[in-house]
């Protein structure tokens, strides 16, 4: 969680952060830092939406006499370069491992993102996905532990494998959450794919497909916990490269089967208003807008607890009754048994001492999560505003 004085000064600093990103894809002087803002708060940001390298390129000029912020942030670009150049690596020998094994692979993702930025290391990626046939997952699982990678998890819908120092592997078996209505959009995905010409087991989407990929994933992020700039910035540097063979007629039709169209225009508009030059800013409505920026600044990359509490407050508040804010708050005080076992782990083996944790859990928020409470109420007045 970042250190910010109120939702404010949240806001200024993600605006700060889009323009100094904007600069930096257009290869231009970035602004000056306004007054009421300081560089760490910047750098905080940047990393809380996973995109702190391609904004050291710009911040640079202005945080050299910082030594220490300097250091750090220099620091965290050149390990997410090194992080960037083992990916490369990794992806290949598990690309081929899969390949000479027989099993056919969809890459997914951010390494086909990072491809269409201006430098590589500017899109950052946590981890490297790829999509197989569900029969195939033992072969796969013994194929990453014969290339070193140990399992760390194995959920219903992908295992996921990790290689010190850098390199995550996701191995999915399909493409959304169990549960996920959209999925059976995707259970035929094979059929939308098509095979490369020199290694067959290597299977790819076309831009429309992947493009409509993008927006769904994006879309699940936002839609559970938030998704940050960086999400925004995918959607304006894919456009740039296929905006002109995009068959925008079919990803319609697409996006409409799953009922994401509007959130589809409505990131592009963000998107343009956030990164293109000034001649093609898009027509979308002052409040609108900030609504949106608000809720992505919140967001982080994959999602912020604090975007999720909001999307529960506003939820309520569209109730219209007068104790909506008191059972909100009553819930949040008063946890259930699952949050207190989970928070106290100890409660699995001595479930007698429930109402004591209940207890104290309420005395410690109170004082040691004081900043966390005032950052929630003033979520929840924003909330009543809407």
């Amino acid at each position: 969680m970042i250190n910010y004085k109120n939702l404010e000064e949240l806001y200024a600093a993600g605006s700060y952060l889009v323009k100094l990103l904007s600069a930096v894809l257009h290869e231009e002087e970035a602004p000056p830092l306004p007054e009421s803002l300081n560089w760490k708060l910047i750098y905080d940001m940047a990393k809380m939406h996973s995109v702190e390298t391609m904004a050291f390129y710009g911040a640079e000029p202005f945080i050299r006499d910082d030594a220490e912020l300097y250091q750090n942030w220099k620091k965290s670009r050149d390990a997410n370069m090194a992080q960037s150049l083992h990916q490369i690596e990794a992806r290949k020998e598990v690309f081929q491992a899969l390949h000479e094994a027989g099993i056919r692979f969809l890459p997914l993702k951010g390494y086909e993102m990072k491809c269409l930025y201006p430098r590589p290391e500017f899109r950052q990626m946590a981890d490297i996905d790829v999509l197989i046939d569900p029969e195939n997952t033992s072969r796969a699982r013994e194929i990453m532990i014969s290339l070193g990678y140990r399992q760390k998890e194995a959920f219903p819908h992908h295992d996921e494998y990790f290689r010190p120092p850098f390199v995550t592997v996701e191995v999915h078996r399909q493409l959304l959450l169990v549960g996920d209505d959209r999925q059976r959009y995707y259970d035929n995905i094979w059929k939308k794919a098509t095979a490369d010409e020199s290694t067959p087991e290597a299977y790819k989407l076309d831009p429309n497909d992947f493009y409509i990929y993008q927006i769904v994933h994006f879309a699940k992020h936002y839609n559970l916990m938030g998704s940050g700039i960086r999400s925004v910035m995918d959607i304006y540097i894919y456009l740039e490269k296929y905006r002109n063979i995009l068959n925008r007629k079919y990803i319609k039709e697409e996006l409409k089967k799953l009922e994401i169209y509007d959130f589809c225009i409505k990131m592009e508009k963000l998107s343009l208003t956030w990164f293109s030059d000034s001649n093609t800013k898009a027509d979308i409505d002052r409040n609108k807008l900030q609504e949106l920026e608000r809720n992505i600044f919140l967001s982080g990359v994959y999602g912020s607890l604090e975007f999720s509490r909001f999307k529960k407050m506003t939820f309520v508040q569209k109730e219209k009754k007068s104790w909506t804010g008191f059972r909100y708050f009553w819930r949040r005080i008063f946890v259930n048994r699952k949050h207190l076992t989970y928070s106290y782990p100890i409660l699995k083996k001595y479930p007698m001492l429930l109402p004591l944790f209940g207890i104290y859990r309420i005395f410690y928020v109170l004082k040691h999560r004081k900043e966390t409470i005032k950052r929630e109420l003033e979520l929840f007045r924003l909330s009543r505003n809407k």
